[in-house]
């Protein structure tokens, strides 16, 4: 399969995940000057044939974005498996040790994911499968000066909310 292949064949097994289609829309309606705001996969389409007509090199662009933005001091790897620590470890030098460290500071995130314009808002996802889900979100602070601590993690899991909504006077029935 083509690399062109395997991008159109990603994008289109996206199209009719739930899970994905809430996620754009989230994407969709929050703050249009944070980097979460812009597309995340596309297809032969709107990676090749739009950009081909608009003048624009997409290759270049990019090759362009790559040397900007991929640089090993700024990204990270987990890697899970059932092998031994060191058979792990080689597995990952043989993959990575190829990406160049080219000192790179991470990009400055500037604004609020949400804004006073983004919040207050129901939004409402028709599914492709049957289901009900609820989802709550409210924006917090940053976390980047916490994040060993993990401050977010206290606030999310599964919280089953029919049992705590019938347990508080919230709600009589469901």
């Amino acid at each position: 399969m083509t690399p062109q292949c395997l991008v159109c064949h990603r994008h289109g097994k996206n199209l009719n995940s739930d899970g994905w289609k809430a996620l754009q829309l989230w994407r969709h309606t929050s703050n249009p000057a944070h980097p979460c705001h812009r597309f995340a996969t596309g297809n032969k389409d709107t990676l090749l044939t739009i950009p081909k007509a608009q003048g624009i090199n997409s290759h270049l662009r990019m090759k362009e974005f790559y040397h900007a933005h991929y640089s090993s001091n700024v990204m990270c790897l987990t890697v899970y498996g059932t092998q031994s620590l060191d058979n792990l470890e080689s597995m990952v030098n043989e993959k990575f040790a190829a990406v160049p460290n080219s000192n790179l500071k991470p990009p400055p995130i500037s604004g609020d994911i949400v804004t006073a314009e983004e919040v207050g808002k129901l939004l409402k996802v028709v599914p492709e499968r049957d289901g009900h889900r609820l989802e709550l979100q409210w924006a917090v602070p940053p976390e980047t000066q916490a994040y060993k601590v993990f401050p977010c993690s206290y606030l999310s899991g599964d919280i089953h909310v029919p049992v705590l909504l019938t347990q508080q006077p919230t709600a009589a029935a469901l």
